[in-house]
């Protein structure tokens, strides 16, 4: 059964409802989604960069399947974490489908980041390498009050680690916020809170970053000034995790600040995935 949505000229299928003996599973479908990011209508900015097969499991005694990390620019609810607000899309089919479970991630070691969700795909979805990735959500709950819109979005990351990367592919920067002096950077120096679509890791895979590996190719361009800015610092919060969530301290010129800030910039080949996807092209972002 579906239900459907209108809002204005554009239609979304909202519930679908599958009975399995006396267990209902109720995900949300959205509308065909396109090949193209552009036209994606998620309002929630969800990007995601690949299936990681180590996962822990979702509860014990159950089957290991595919798992996808998505991120978003911003925490959600606790109680979003859940598989009934989630689906995927069969291209063998060409319809969505349930996910079996979802939870927050990482999943052990470190505390809950209520940006990042591991989506657990249903046993025979086994998406391969190079395949365009596509999730619908539904309307989400959002930390600190109010609720997205529902949407969907295709794969910004994915990759084949024996293939050259591709421009828009890897990992890559998903929002920045000012930290000040309140984590890891000492005055004179501030701190940027930067959050990746995926936890980058230098070109070993094993290991998270250093401040050698970013240094000279991650820039900040502050409005006014000729020279972008070099990190002096970096902390990760979930060491020794490889995270999506990295700090980097900069000096801030007389008289400028993180409301100056005009862009962000990583060079290509500087985040790996855990397949050892390095991110193809320059990832920039602008606030």
């Amino acid at each position: 059964m579906l239900i459907h949505q209108s809002i204005g000229s554009f239609s979304t299928s909202t519930v679908a409802l599958l009975f399995y003996s006396a267990t209902v599973i109720a995900y949300p479908t959205c509308d065909i989604p396109s090949n193209a990011p552009s036209a994606d209508t998620s309002a929630a900015r969800v990007l995601y960069w690949g299936l990681n097969n180590n996962q822990a499991q979702c509860a014990a005694g159950t089957t290991p399947t595919d798992a996808l990390p998505i991120t978003f620019s911003f925490e959600l609810d606790p109680s979003a974490a859940n598989a009934n607000n989630f689906s995927f899309w069969n291209a063998a089919t060409a319809s969505w489908v349930p996910v079996s479970c979802a939870i927050w991630a990482p999943t052990s070691g470190v505390a809950p980041e209520l940006n990042s969700v591991t989506l657990f795909l249903t046993s025979g979805l086994t998406p391969q390498a190079g395949d365009t990735l596509k999730v619908c959500h539904a309307p989400l709950p959002m930390n600190g009050g109010g609720t997205t819109s529902q949407g969907y979005i295709t794969s910004q990351g994915w990759c084949d680690p024996a293939s050259t990367p591709v421009a828009g592919q890897g990992i890559g920067i998903v929002d920045a916020f000012d930290n000040g002096n309140a984590g890891v950077c000492a005055s004179p120096s501030s701190g940027i809170r930067m959050i990746f679509s995926g936890g980058a890791r230098n070109s070993s895979v094993t290991n998270g970053w250093t401040l050698s590996d970013i240094q000279n190719r991650i820039r900040v361009t502050v409005n006014g000034v000729a020279t972008p800015l070099s990190p002096v610092g970096l902390g990760d919060s979930d060491v020794p995790v490889p995270d999506n969530y990295y700090e980097i301290c900069v000096n801030y010129p007389s008289g400028t600040s993180f409301a100056d800030v005009a862009n962000i910039q990583m060079d290509a080949a500087t985040a790996y995935d855990p397949h050892g996807c390095a991110n193809g092209g320059m990832s920039v972002w602008i606030p």
